[in-house]
Parts: C-alpha cells; structure tokens; sequence
C-alpha cells in the first residue's frame, strides 16, 4: 500500500512552485498574501453590508421628504 504525500504548491505566472522548495522569506510572502486576500475579501463583505445599511437609509430618507412634501401640499 502506498500514501501519497500531498505537496503544497504555490501558482505564480501560471507556474507551479512546491512551498517546500521556497525560501524562507518566499514563504513569508506567500503566508502574508494569504491573509491578505482574506482581509480584502473580510472588508468587501463589510463594504457590501455598510452599501445596503447606506441604501436602506436613503429610502428611508426619501420617503420621509416625499411624505412632508404631500403634507405641505395638503396644508397649502
């Protein structure tokens, strides 16, 4: 029976380099740009809430002035 021992690569310009081939600072690199790329995605999630949040607010708004304009229309 054989294992097979899954290699870590990394994907540069379409090349595939093994992780253990790197240098230490190689490896530094690709940890950072790992969480980096989890970070970005982490805040386009919050920028999609805040967006919905600022859209929800403006119709809020909207309807707000629209309901005092007909008010104002009523009374004059």
């Amino acid at each position: 029976m054989s294992e097979e021992v899954e290699q870590k690569v990394v994907i540069i310009d379409d090349k595939e380099y093994n992780i253990d081939d790197l240098s230490q600072k190689a490896i530094y690199s690709v940890s950072q740009l790992q969480y980096l790329k989890k970070e970005i995605e982490e805040n386009q999630r919050q920028i999609d809430r805040l967006q919905m949040a600022s859209n929800a607010f403006s119709a809020v708004l909207k309807e707000e002035i629209d309901e005092d304009e007909e008010d104002n229309n009523d009374e004059g």
